[in-house]
């Protein structure tokens, strides 16, 4: 009797895990259809970054599209804000390490104001999406 309880016990066990592992793989794929898309059928990184990751994480995909054309190897682009420096096309620093005297092409700013010694600056390029401005700065920064 005990022999078979055990039998029993094992063949639930073994059900139950198979089921559960199935149940999970099938969650897991759903989940991860954009980026199966991305592997399988190549879409390129910069639409995949558009298209998925959120703005409200610091990510500047469409901004980069932008700046990769206006700005070349030598020129620098000054962040103010928030960013999660995992993907940025052009050279950068971000206001927290940013040197005194160092001349900037264009100021990006994220959901935020610019301070109001920079308020007059010209708008270059806006990203609704992720609320993300880019200014044309043109001149040193001196920590404003």
């Amino acid at each position: 009797m005990l022999q078979k309880q055990r039998i029993q016990i094992k063949k639930i066990f073994i059900v139950s895990t198979i089921f559960v592992a199935c149940l999970h793989l099938g969650i897991r794929s759903l989940m991860s259809r954009r980026v199966i898309n991305f592997l399988v059928r190549g879409e390129s990184t910069e639409s995949y970054l558009n298209n998925y990751l959120s703005g409200s994480l610091g990510n500047f995909g469409r901004v980069g599209d932008f700046l990769r054309k206006q700005v070349n190897s030598q020129e620098r682009v000054l962040i103010l804000g928030g960013h999660n420096f995992f993907y940025f096309p052009v050279n950068f620093d971000h206001e927290s390490w940013a040197q005194p005297g160092i001349k900037y092409k264009y100021l990006v700013t994220e959901n935020r104001d610019l301070p109001a010694v920079l308020s007059n600056l010209p708008i270059a390029f806006v990203d609704s999406k992720t609320k993300t401005v880019v200014y044309v700065f043109d001149q040193t920064w001196e920590s404003k």
